[in-house]
């Protein structure tokens, strides 16, 4: 009797299992739409990003019009600051830890790709895939010199507070903010681009799979 149990779950295992097969078109689409809501942590961190630069900013404006006799007040600006650069350090990893679980879920997606029976679909898959692989190297490169940023601007307070301080010194640190604060505008157009394209072509996938997006 035991075995004839056995068999009998078995059967019923592989119904119920057999049941919840879907057509890989609409896996890919459960796969992207999942995808999205792990992002939305890393659109949380947008606004608050911009809002600590400019505090950031601000600071440094105040510090540059100070005067070598007024150490106390340089010292509290850059106290400050520092504060300023590991909360925007803390919100970096955030969003990083949003884009990592956002990757884990559309590597979910390869696999639904070869199954797909249309080759007009499966191409176009693809290219979004490629697409979103892309985005995904270039917010990792974002991401590795905004934090590179952040080490730059945390030196640069630290330098502040150095009484025996060079014109020279501080001019070659400004020179390497400023380097790689255009490499991350540069990083940002890039991943927005792509950020674009993706879009574009999801959509068109949602189409050629005849899959209502409403």
């Amino acid at each position: 009797m035991k075995k004839l149990y056995i068999v009998i779950w078995m059967i019923i295992g592989w119904v119920l299992t057999g049941c919840s097969f879907e057509k890989p078109e609409e896996n890919i689409y459960t796969i992207l739409e999942d995808t999205v809501q792990l992002e939305n942590q890393f659109k949380e961190q947008q606004g608050p990003i911009t809002e600590l630069e400019k505090e950031e900013g601000n600071i440094y404006n105040e510090v540059i019009k100070l005067n070598l006799n007024e150490y106390e007040q340089i010292v509290e600006l850059s106290e400050k600051a520092f504060v300023n650069i590991e909360e925007r350090r803390e919100r970096l990893e955030e969003e990083y830890n949003s884009i990592k679980q956002s990757q884990e879920s559309f590597g979910l997606m390869e696999e639904e790709v070869d199954k797909l029976e249309n080759e007009e679909i499966k191409k176009k898959a693809n290219e979004l895939m490629n697409t979103m692989n892309d985005r995904y190297e270039t917010y990792y490169s974002l991401y590795e010199e905004y934090n590179k940023l952040l080490d730059l601007d945390y030196a640069l307070y630290e330098m502040f507070q150095d009484k025996e301080l060079s014109l020279d010194d501080l001019e070659q640190q400004i020179v390497q903010i400023n380097e790689s604060q255009k490499k991350i505008k540069d990083y940002n157009q890039q991943f927005n681009d792509l950020t674009m394209s993706y879009n574009e072509l999801k959509n068109e996938f949602y189409q050629l799979a005849d899959i209502d997006m409403y």
